[in-house]
């Protein structure tokens, strides 16, 4: 019982103000623990990856402050019992299908108007594996869904906390404004999906599946003889055949969300609730 009042007291010393103050100490800090990685990684000429390995240190210190200022434990938030491996699928598949019709609609309208430095980049393919499908997920997700969201959640509304999370996760990138509003749509949909289920391995299990997905050649992929990709003042822009399959992807998806997912997870009402500690 008496755990269980020092931990409300805690919530009681939460401003909305505080919580903002929070969320930027840990962006500010896991920034600053990868350009220290960096720096040592140019001096000693060793792999960017530890500029990542230097991220996961100010996640690791950002996750002890959360369990201070907010009682929230990541243990609770670590399900490996009953993990349904379909719902990483159902994010990627909308996630990917959506996103590429989204975005195909805005680098149609902005490539008139204007032009843009590519999203893209040339890295070691063995360096973007361990980087892009296993470090980035674990950091993004610990930092951006864990953290973020267990700080804003405390004095904010659940709509603002899933969008401002999207939007710090998209601004972070420094992607174009094409690569941004991708990001941003894919962030929103992973603080979404943490929400209900209340398992932050589902969004880390998509995140590294989405990411391998990128290692795809797509310029080079072909369907029914037409490029699948291409850029226009460099805004991505895909096939008509491809954008069809995004379609029947991202509709497949919503119907497992409708069908399986919604009932499972929501049904159960899983909304990140705080787990009162009682002795």
């Amino acid at each position: 019982m008496f755990k269980k009042k020092e931990k409300q007291a805690k919530e009681k010393k939460l401003t909305r103000k505080k919580c903002i103050g929070l969320v930027l100490l840990c962006l500010i800090v896991c920034l600053a623990f990868m350009i220290i990685g960096a720096v040592i990684a140019e001096i000693a000429h060793w792999s960017d990856a530890l500029m990542y390995l230097g991220e996961i240190a100010g996640v690791v210190l950002c996750i002890f402050m959360i369990k201070e200022q907010t009682g929230e434990k990541l243990s609770s938030k670590l399900k490996f019992k009953g993990f349904d491996f379909s719902v990483p699928v159902m994010i990627v598949l909308f996630d990917w299908g959506f996103n590429h019709i989204f975005t195909h609609l805005i680098g149609l309208i902005g490539s008139h108007f204007t032009t843009v430095k590519p999203n893209g980049s040339e890295e070691d393919l063995i360096e973007f594996i361990l980087t892009g499908v296993i470090l980035a997920p674990i950091c993004e997700e610990l930092l951006f869904r864990f953290c973020n969201i267990s700080i804003l959640r405390q004095k904010f509304g659940r709509v603002f906390t899933i969008i401002a999370t999207g939007v710090l996760f998209a601004a972070v990138h420094l992607y174009n404004i094409q690569g941004f509003a991708e990001v941003m749509v894919g962030g929103i949909l992973y603080a979404y999906i943490f929400m209900k289920t209340n398992n932050i391995l589902y969004t880390m299990g998509a995140h590294a599946l989405h990411n391998a997905l990128c290692l795809m050649p797509m310029e080079k992929i072909c369907i029914s003889g037409v490029p699948m990709y291409y850029e226009v003042n460099g805004f991505s822009q895909y096939s008509v055949p491809y954008l069809i399959i995004c379609a029947v992807l991202a509709a497949a998806a919503m119907v497992y969300c409708i069908k399986y997912f919604r009932p499972k997870f929501i049904g159960e009402k899983n909304d990140l609730t705080i787990e009162l500690v009682t002795a």
